[in-house]
């Protein structure tokens, strides 16, 4: 996708698996996106990935987890570890704040949101409260 000077990126591969059986539910999603490059450059990755996986039996417990993967994430020109933690937030000043590795879960559902960006200053064609979200991923069992 090229929507430059905004967004680019090479490729978005997204995938689901699921069990539902008497004795099994699983659910499992990923998204991964390469060669991200935001705002002319200044949020880019080679690579950038989310899972998401619930399971549990019918009637029974349950639990779902869920984690990221950065390679060479750099955000206004400062590179970010690999092992960031969860629900990390770094603000660009005039014009985002940024979620990263942002996790939500319960029991039996989880949300992962790789990139969160919220923007807080009119720009690129954006006004204040949009938000992208780059490389996501849920799961659930019922």
């Amino acid at each position: 996708a090229n929507l430059a000077p905004l967004l680019r990126v090479g490729a978005v591969t997204t995938s689901a698996t699921g069990t539902d059986t008497a004795a099994v539910l699983d659910s499992r999603t990923t998204s991964e996106v390469a060669g991200v490059n935001l705002f002319n450059g200044l949020i880019t990755a080679d690579a950038i990935k989310a899972t998401a996986h619930a399971h549990g039996v019918p009637g029974g417990a349950s639990y779902s987890d869920g984690s990221s993967t950065l390679v060479n994430l750099s955000i206004g020109g400062k590179q970010i570890p690999i092992n960031v933690s969860p629900n990390t937030v770094i603000n660009i000043a005039n014009l985002a704040i940024v979620t990263i590795n942002q996790i939500s879960k319960t029991g039996n559902a989880v949300l992962v949101r790789v990139l969160d960006i919220k923007i807080t200053t009119a720009s690129y064609g954006l006004p204040v409260g949009a938000e992208i979200q780059i490389a996501t991923a849920s799961a659930a069992v019922i």
